[in-house]
């Protein structure tokens, strides 16, 4: 929805507004995206966080990604949205024990992210959405651990 406010705000098509993807991280950064114009310049005070930012164009790039697969989309936007890249940059975990060249797509666009650690959530917040669900099936749903997570053998 962002992606589209913004596209409407400046005069863009959203299929082919990749090749602004810049100016859509800066009216991120700084927009309530509720269509009104930006009134902070480059050092006022952010909106929205980098992880939050960084999240809504990977998914405007995905959304992108499948309309080219699907045809509705034209395929030279690939090209707006990735640059090749080789993989000597990562990790070797990454990387794997091969040493043979090997390319990857990377995001043109991105904002920097700290590598702190992430703040947890206190008991409170953690506990509000239980207190609000009643049926038993919505707290079941928000207590199930979901597939991948280990689960402790009952005693």
């Amino acid at each position: 929805m962002l992606h589209l406010t913004w596209c409407r705000c400046a005069g863009r098509e959203g299929t082919t507004a990749a090749d602004r993807s810049g100016s859509f991280v800066f009216w991120l950064r700084h927009s309530t995206g509720d269509g009104s114009p930006v009134a902070a310049g480059p050092d006022g005070e952010p909106v929205r966080g980098p992880r939050r930012i960084n999240t809504v164009p990977a998914g405007v790039r995905e959304f992108l990604t499948h309309g080219t697969t699907l045809g509705a989309v034209p395929t030279f936007v690939l090209s707006q949205l990735y640059e090749i890249a080789d993989g000597r940059d990562l990790p070797v975990q990454v990387r794997g024990e091969r040493s043979h060249l090997r390319y990857r797509a990377k995001a043109r666009h991105r904002a920097a992210e700290p590598h702190g650690p992430v703040g947890r959530a206190s008991d409170e917040e953690v506990l509000a959405p239980l207190r609000v669900c009643h049926p038993a099936r919505d707290r079941f749903i928000l207590l199930w651990p979901g597939p991948g997570v280990a689960r402790r053998p009952y005693p």
